[in-house]
């Protein structure tokens, strides 16, 4: 008996300090007064076809600025964390500390960090103290890597039509940079030279995509925690399946995606060797699939046959997650169905969830009130809201940013409706697809879409509404 307790007793630990040997706590501090109260979330991409994170950290700096977050973190993962205009990242490598400087923080962001298509510009939080001192720190290998590269690539990518000078120019720059490349002795390093070296030989157009797998693909992992590997694994699959089918051997591809075929298209792409990976050739299929849905009009239930097939027969959870996005993606906003869950607040402190309203028709509107063509439809708005207030809501959301700002341009503009804001990490404006304000929908009284999107209201919105109304025999 107690020989059996002291064997227990040596496997957990035996088993604990494997797992804390995979599994390693990292930190993140740093302390900015700009950032005095503001809330920051640290998260990775699990994914970069259609960037799904996974957040691991939140906090909120104290009245100094000052902050820290730790979090488990198994491999090393690119930590990102958006702030008013930067998409701020660092390395991070599991089981250790960083003290990082965020990115500057204006009282008063720029309009364009305020509207929805702003894709924010990186900015690397390189490590202070201590760190600077390292030789082999990731964070400062790889800036004095960017420096050079960045650059270069800028010029190759003008110089491509000129190959007799631009292949001169890349084999210096290789020859150059492998010395520093096969000092580096870091795993992660050399994985994200490598990628950018390979778009570098893409953009370019110097080199087949044969020669590209080959060197870059063929018995080579797949580095999902890479943001170079993503970054050539989507130029280099881009279109892909349009390519392939023009050989004989893969021209029923397409034909065997209408016919909602898994089974056989993934027994046919497999003898392509850029394909053999399993989990590159389900992102592959996914996205296909995706593209001939808008594209191709592939109904709708042939995705999701197609979708849930390849989720069955998958061993990897990523190809799960992407195929269940896709789902998601198609079914949402369609016409007759709810919209999508989601909380909006006002400035009492009230909280709204969309898919609830019921009883009257919704005008649902996403807008800015600094923007100028949504102020323009709020004219008509206001004529709406007098004539048709019986039997519509009107519900105008706007940005967290302008919550301050709301009581007084209600009063300033005679605004007879209440405004409603959504929260700036909330997923809302993805999930509505707002791309640029201003964007309506319009619920029926059960609640379920019924115009998605809807006519602005400048736009013949009271015609529509009125056809809608008669056709159901409401007038």
């Amino acid at each position: 008996m107690m020989g059996r307790l002291i064997l227990s007793v040596f496997t957990f630990f035996l088993l604990a300090g494997t797992l804390n040997s995979q599994i390693n706590t990292v930190t993140i501090s740093g302390s900015d007064p700009e950032y005095a109260h503001q809330k920051l979330e640290f998260f990775y991409y699990t994914e970069r076809i259609y960037n799904s994170v996974e957040i691991v950290a939140k906090t909120k700096a104290d009245d100094q600025g000052r902050f820290s977050v730790q979090f488990p973190l198994e491999k090393t993962q690119c930590i990102y964390c958006n702030t008013s205009l930067y998409r701020a990242f660092i390395f991070a490598e599991p089981g250790k500390s960083y003290n990082v400087k965020l990115p500057p923080s204006p009282s008063n962001p720029s309009e364009n960090a305020k509207n929805p298509f702003f894709v924010p510009p990186p900015w690397h939080m390189i490590p202070e103290t201590e760190q600077n001192t390292e030789p082999m720190e990731l964070n400062h290998t790889i800036r004095v890597f960017d420096e050079q590269f960045e650059p270069f690539l800028d010029k190759q990518i003008l110089r491509y039509y000129n190959p007799k000078h631009s292949r001169e120019m890349l084999d210096s720059f290789v020859l150059a940079n492998k010395n520093i490349i096969e000092l580096e002795g870091n795993e992660y390093f050399e994985g994200y030279t490598l990628y950018k070296m390979a778009i570098l030989r893409f953009l370019v157009n110097q080199f087949s995509h044969s020669d590209l797998y080959q060197v870059y693909l063929k018995n080579k992992p797949v580095q999902e925690n890479n943001p170079s590997w993503w970054e050539f694994y989507k130029l280099y699959y881009d279109r892909y399946l349009s390519s392939l089918t023009k050989k004989d051997e893969f021209s029923e591809a397409y034909s065997l995606i209408g016919k909602g075929s898994f089974y056989a298209l993934n027994q046919l792409l497999k003898k392509d060797p850029a394909l053999q990976d399993d989990r590159i050739r389900e992102w592959v299929i996914l996205k296909e699939i995706h593209n001939s849905y808008y594209e191709n009009s592939l109904p709708l239930n042939t995705v999701n046959n197609l979708c849930d097939s390849l989720s069955a027969h998958s061993a990897y959870n990523l190809s799960k997650i992407l195929a269940a996005h896709i789902k998601k993606d198609i079914t949402s906003l369609l016409q007759g169905g709810p919209p999508p869950s989601a909380f909006v607040f006002n400035a009492a402190g009230d909280s709204l969830d969309l898919s609830s309203l019921k009883g009257k028709y919704s005008y649902l509107g996403f807008c800015s009130i600094n923007n100028m063509e949504c102020l323009q439809e709020f004219e008509y708005l206001k004529y709406f809201f007098h004539k048709h207030s019986k039997y519509l809501n009107i519900l105008v959301i706007l940005p967290e940013s302008e919550k301050n700002t709301i009581a007084s341009f209600t009063e300033d503009n005679s605004i007879p409706w209440t405004f409603w804001y959504s929260m700036d990490n909330s997923s809302i404006l993805k999930d509505y697809k707002v791309m640029a304000y201003p964007v309506f929908y319009l619920l029926d009284r059960e609640g379920k879409l019924t115009m998605s999107p809807a006519s602005m209201p400048s736009a013949g919105f009271e015609q529509h509404l009125f056809k809608i109304l008669k056709g159901r025999g409401e007038i």
